[in-house]
This record gives structure tokens, C-alpha cells and sequence, in this order.
């Protein structure tokens, strides 16, 4: 009798493809009550995943280049 496989056993295969990524992003600047705000300019991208599962979850983590960061003097998420 086989058992029945683990997670563990089980090899998924995952393409993700991101379309319409820009190099660089314009930004707009808003006045608030503690200062200014900045917001990226038209900063939506199409994102695939394809699978060889069904999937279920799906966890976006955006950062930001490490040099840029330092290029603007940028210090916010730090």
C-alpha cells in the first residue's frame, strides 16, 4: 500500500511574468498636513502566474532598488 504524498513530495512548477515594468517611474507630489506626499505616476503592471497547481495564494513584496534609494536620498521602509 502507498501513502499518499506529502506536500513535502510535491513539485510544483511556477512561471510568474511581469508585463509593462518601466525602468524608471514618474512621481507626484502632494501636500499633507505633515508635509508632502509621494506617489508613483501610473504605476500599475499586468502580473501571469502560471502554475502547474491550483493557485490558491499569492504574496506581492515590492521593493525598491538598492541604489536608487540611494541616488534620491531615500529612507522610507528603512
Amino acid at each position: 500500500m502507498n501513502p499518499e504524498p506529502q506536500n513535502k513530495d510535491l513539485e510544483v512548477n511556477v512561471e510568474v511574468q511581469i508585463i509593462d515594468l518601466k525602468d524608471v517611474y514618474d512621481k507626484k507630489t502632494k501636500k499633507v498636513a505633515a508635509g508632502l506626499e509621494y506617489r508613483l505616476e501610473n504605476p500599475e503592471v499586468t502580473v501571469v502566474v502560471r502554475a502547474s497547481v491550483e493557485i490558491t495564494n499569492v504574496y506581492v513584496h515590492v521593493q525598491r532598488c538598492a541604489r536608487a534609494a540611494i541616488r534620491t536620498h531615500d529612507t522610507s521602509g528603512k
